[in-house]
């Protein structure tokens, strides 16, 4: 039996949309922490100013785009980034 909150929940405005949004973010920020996780298990040194483009973004094509050049990188320039 569902919860009498998650019916009240569901028929307020808006709280819908901000579920769904949080769980996108909440996708992102996985997203991200898979990257992350594939480069460093491949010895690949990520700059901060890297590390934080890829914790805040929250495109999920463009994360998945980096999961899988993470597979095969070498350097972070593998990504698209600068190497500087």
């Amino acid at each position: 039996m569902p919860s009498p909150f998650h019916t009240i929940l569901i028929a307020m405005p808006g709280t819908r949309s901000t579920a769904l949004s949080a769980k996108a973010e909440g996708k992102a920020k996985g997203e991200a922490r898979a990257v992350l996780a594939v480069l460093n298990a491949r010895g690949v040194e990520v700059p901060e100013n890297v590390r934080a483009d890829i914790t805040n973004c929250t495109d999920l094509d463009q994360l998945g785009t980096w999961i899988h050049l993470a597979a095969t990188a070498d350097k972070i320039a593998d990504l698209g980034f600068d190497a500087a």
